[in-house]
């Protein structure tokens, strides 16, 4: 109960007209650029540069909006625990947990199987979203070192996922240049 209580009341508008505008620049600079690559107007390695740093700001828009998110969206689990645990009492709440965890390990196991860069990508972004919603839970003048030590977690999570992104590419890469050309 003390984590509701200690949120600020968020803003009712999460993205404003400049969050907006910018995120449909990035979209018009990722479609222009995959044009041009694809029409070879431009080099692999400019093409991979603007990729990148599309994806910087684009991710750092995410983590802001994610951060104004992540204030209703503590206060809904906490809520969400609350009833679950009234209506399901507190060992099969936790039972409960457990198996839904497991549940999503073995289906991100078959995910990575069958995609591994749309995993990498989801890799990302979970881990994102957990150092905001972590980070957002901090407070001042409290060592907490389980919340620490979950921020050090997601921190290796985005480094994994953007390793297995990168592993994609190169199995990408070596199946194209061993597929014989017609």
């Amino acid at each position: 109960m003390e984590l509701v209580h200690s949120l600020p009341v968020p803003h009712p508008h999460l993205m404003g007209i400049p969050e907006i505008v910018l995120a449909a620049s990035l979209v018009v600079v990722f479609i222009v650029t995959n044009w041009m690559k694809s029409h070879k107007k431009i080099s692999d390695q400019t093409f991979r540069k603007i990729a990148t740093w599309t994806q910087v700001v684009g991710g750092t828009l995410f983590s802001i909006l994610s951060w104004e998110a992540s204030r209703n969206g503590l206060i809904n689990m906490e809520h969400a625990f609350e009833r679950a645990t009234h209506y399901l009492g507190l060992g099969f709440t936790q039972l409960l947990i457990a198996v839904v965890i497991i549940g999503l390990g073995i289906g991100a196991y078959r995910f990575k199987r069958r995609n591994k860069k749309w995993y990498g990508i989801v890799e990302v972004i979970i881990g994102v979203l957990s150092a905001v919603v972590v980070a957002r839970s901090l407070a001042p003048n409290g060592l907490d070192l389980a919340k620490w030590s979950t921020l050090a977690g997601c921190s290796y999570v985005i480094a994994r996922g953007l390793g297995n992104r990168k592993e994609a590419a190169k199995d990408a890469e070596k199946a194209l240049s061993a597929s014989p050309s017609l």
